[in-house]
């Protein structure tokens, strides 16, 4: 069951709410796991660290910005892949320029998204440009810092470190 959500979540690269919440079920349910299971959420959290999978937050809200953001990303033909690891420096770079446009259902964010579209699509566009060329000026932004984690990953982390004796060889990879 691990195996298949985990698939998924690569295959959409996002762990949804429902994965979330099964995914941990799982976790919390299992005084032991197998071997597989234990490379398939080891794969998991690096994805996960790395931005390669999104954790869609348990929030009841968003931000409607940062869809834009990327929409606006996409039509430059840039996209996860091309930026690579600096994506989410990218995005929050612009974000932090940007006004947000929060929404609290679909109906709020669609009225958002209209909104974003007439009022404030050149300054969408300029905060992406100069997201975009700081990216390109500063290609490792304080590559010591340790990226913001969710729960979820700290949860299967805490498994891993259980089990690691089990499926790791000391000093090895």
């Amino acid at each position: 069951m691990i195996e298949r959500i985990v698939a998924e979540a690569f295959r959409a690269q996002i762990l949804t709410r429902e994965m979330q919440g099964k995914l941990q079920r799982l976790i919390a349910g299992a005084p032991e796991i197998s071997k597989a299971e234990y490379e398939t959420l080891a794969r998991l959290r690096g994805a996960i660290l790395d931005g390669v999978v999104q954790v869609v937050g348990t929030r009841r809200f968003r931000n409607v910005m940062e869809e834009l953001v990327w929409e606006e990303l996409e039509a430059r033909g840039m996209d996860r892949e091309s930026l690579g690891e600096r994506a989410h420096d990218v995005i929050a770079y612009a974000l932090n320029r940007l006004p947000p446009l929060y929404a609290t259902s679909e109906v709020g964010a669609e009225f958002q998204r209209t909104r974003a579209r007439g009022e404030l699509r050149a300054m969408l566009a300029d905060g992406v440009s100069e997201a975009v060329e700081q990216a390109r000026q500063q290609p490792n932004w304080h590559p010591e810092r340790d990226p913001v984690r969710g729960d979820l990953v700290s949860e299967v982390g805490a498994l891993l470190r259980q089990h690691a004796s089990a499926y790791e060889i000391p000093g090895g990879g």
